[in-house]
């Protein structure tokens, strides 16, 4: 139910490691009601828009750091 994203680090404790300028766990999706919610302390881009919330649809790009993305399929 909950995927988490960050700095792939040797003893990361993430689900998702990444080689990026992102912090060491940066943001989390996760599945409930409401469908795949992504929320992060730090600064994530949703189609572009600036959040730290946001219900997440088919096709949306999120960006982590300054340039990591990856698109929701």
């Amino acid at each position: 139910n909950r995927v988490t994203f960050g700095q792939a680090t040797a003893d990361g404790p993430v689900d998702v490691p990444l080689f990026a300028d992102v912090s060491r766990t940066h943001a989390e999706v996760t599945r409930d009601g409401e469908g795949y919610v992504i929320e992060s302390g730090r600064g994530i881009r949703v189609n572009g828009a600036e959040t730290k919330r946001a219900v997440l649809s088919a096709g949306d790009r999120i960006t982590l750091g300054s340039g990591c993305q990856f698109m929701l399929h």
